[in-house]
């Protein structure tokens, strides 16, 4: 996307939301990750406040408090993706998540 965004015209100006079908727990994408690296991986879940302080945020502290709703809304309910956008702009059906972490996996392979 980002090539076809430098050196094409028809997505100047363009706004996109860009991501893939579906909705994957954190549990599932370790999964997959596991299952493409060929060795066992687990999904951990830090605190808000763990992440917010490692993150080290440019915020205030209404400002972390506001983040903060945010992210329990996410953990509570998820946030679903819709492929039609990306879609669209590239003109193919995007590639899968468990695609892309087979690509990054055998990239990785490569390297080391």
């Amino acid at each position: 996307m980002a090539a076809i965004a430098l050196t094409e015209a028809r997505l100047s100006y363009a706004t996109l939301e860009l991501c893939a079908d579906g909705m994957h727990s954190r549990e599932e994408i370790a999964s997959m990750m596991s299952e493409e690296l060929g060795r066992p991986l687990s999904a951990g879940e830090p605190t808000f406040g763990e992440w917010a302080e490692n993150a080290r945020l440019p915020y205030d502290d209404r400002q972390l408090q506001l983040l903060a709703k945010v992210h329990d809304h996410y953990a509570k309910y998820g946030l679903g993706g819709n492929s039609l956008t990306l879609r669209a702009a590239l003109g193919r059906e995007p590639r899968s998540l468990r695609s892309f972490i087979r690509e990054l996996a055998l990239q990785t392979a490569q390297i080391a």
